[in-house]
């Protein structure tokens, strides 16, 4: 349900922000929209390779009058960073929370086992090895044996193999999946 508040975007609830990474989708996208219902425009998609800057706050008036989410089931999207051209793109919008899951932001240490290790492309093949949008996604660029990563988030896929989603060391900028094995962390 929508509600429109007399409060100004300051008086509203306190809010939190997190990172998120979309979730798999059938076609590998998610709309943001003006309003926290399908119903509302769509201002522009996120893909799945994209992090996402997510606010809490359940009222927003970024396009307008204050909106606000009263089911608890979207979020507010701040920014997208995209894989690929490693800059922010300046899209914002509501986006429901099922098709998201929140994730180590790029610019902070990986809260997982890996603890912020330095970790080098390590591909036996001795060829490049692709960077995806996801497990078995498209592929985005080839990385070369030995460039620094670190990695953000970890997943399985259907057959229970293990894909990361890694980021440059230096920059923490993201830049796709890859299949876990080739990744050798120290």
């Amino acid at each position: 349900m929508m509600v429109l508040a007399s409060a100004t975007p300051q008086q509203a609830v306190a809010s939190s922000s997190f990172c998120a990474v979309i979730e798999r989708t059938n076609d590998g996208f998610v709309n943001l929209r003006e309003g926290p219902r399908v119903d509302y425009n769509s201002l522009g998609i996120a893909i799945q390779s994209d992090i996402l800057l997510v606010d809490t706050a359940p009222c927003r008036s970024d396009f307008g009058p204050l909106i606000c989410d009263e089911t608890g089931k979207w979020n507010f999207v701040e920014n997208v960073i995209r894989v690929g051209d490693q800059s922010k793109h300046f899209l914002k919008g509501w986006v429901n929370s099922s098709f998201i899951r929140q994730v180590t932001c790029p610019n902070s240490p990986p809260a997982s086992a890996f603890n912020g290790a330095r970790c080098r492309v390590m591909d036996p093949t001795g060829t490049p090895l692709n960077a995806r949008t996801g497990p078995h996604g498209t592929v985005l660029g080839k990385l070369s044996n030995g460039i620094l990563v670190s990695i953000i988030d970890k997943m399985n896929d259907e057959r229970e193999r293990s894909w990361v989603y890694i980021a440059n060391y230096e920059t923490r900028l993201p830049i796709g999946w890859v299949y876990r094995e080739y990744i050798a962390c120290f």
